[in-house]
């Protein structure tokens, strides 16, 4: 698909959007979404069909981001980028005093994270790599067995990313 055909919406995540979402997730990852309390995120549209997803939620004083994930068809058009920037664009700038922005990656094999495009995305809008967490997901995730590192239970780490507000300017 070209950009210049479609017609490319970033929205405030709403739960109308709940059943894509969901499927996103379970082909994506294999796992259900679940809508947690304070959540906040973005929607990608094209042509008015959900196209991904970008959320998280309050964890302390920083926004852990949880999910950035666009529909396999819909991918490599920039719409990661644009829900990113979008999403860290609104918490720098709304009431909430935010100490910036936290995310994990996957490692599942000691060699880095397994999405080296997203550690290149983070990177891009100047996250920072902070510490390796052992077995990550399986304390976060309570996976029985993951489809990635193929294990029961889960020895993934996760790789975390930060991006710190300076303060929170208000134009």
């Amino acid at each position: 698909m070209n950009n210049r055909e479609n017609q490319i919406a970033i929205k405030d995540y709403n739960r109308t959007f709940e059943k894509d979402i969901n499927a996103l997730m379970l082909r994506q990852w294999n796992e259900s979404f679940r809508h947690k309390d304070k959540f906040f995120g973005k929607i990608a549209l094209v042509n008015n069909e959900f196209a991904g997803v970008c959320y998280g939620y309050p964890q302390n004083n920083y926004f852990y981001l949880d999910e950035i994930c666009v529909v396999e068809k819909f991918r490599n058009q920039g719409l990661a980028s644009s829900m990113l920037e979008k999403l860290i664009f609104d918490l720098n700038t709304n009431d909430q005093k935010w100490g910036g922005v936290r995310t994990h990656l996957l490692d599942n094999d000691g060699s880095g994270p397994e999405l080296p495009r997203s550690k290149h995305l983070f990177e891009k809008f100047g996250f920072e790599f902070k510490k390796i967490i052992p077995n990550y997901f399986a304390k976060c995730n309570n996976y029985d067995y993951c489809p990635d590192c193929g294990h029961k239970p889960c020895i993934c780490s996760g790789w975390e990313y930060e991006l710190k507000f300076q303060c929170n300017k208000r134009s």
